[in-house]
């Protein structure tokens, strides 16, 4: 038989654990959509250029 400052005891324990589980529930947004880049012939041109110079100052040519 529990004396009755044990019982006391192991009642407030198990009401104190239950309170401390609770579910949460966490949503995730959904991803960005990816971003499609279409160049035409001008910024293909312009970005070789760029590029070109680029290797060329940085001594990083092939």
């Amino acid at each position: 038989m529990a004396r009755p400052q044990e019982a006391a005891a192991a009642a407030a324990t198990t009401s104190e654990t239950a309170m401390m589980t609770t579910v949460t529930k966490t949503t995730v947004p959904a991803p960005a959509p990816a971003t499609v880049y279409r160049d035409n012939w001008f910024d293909k041109l312009a970005i070789g250029y760029l590029s070109r110079n680029l290797q060329e100052a940085s001594g990083s040519c092939l």
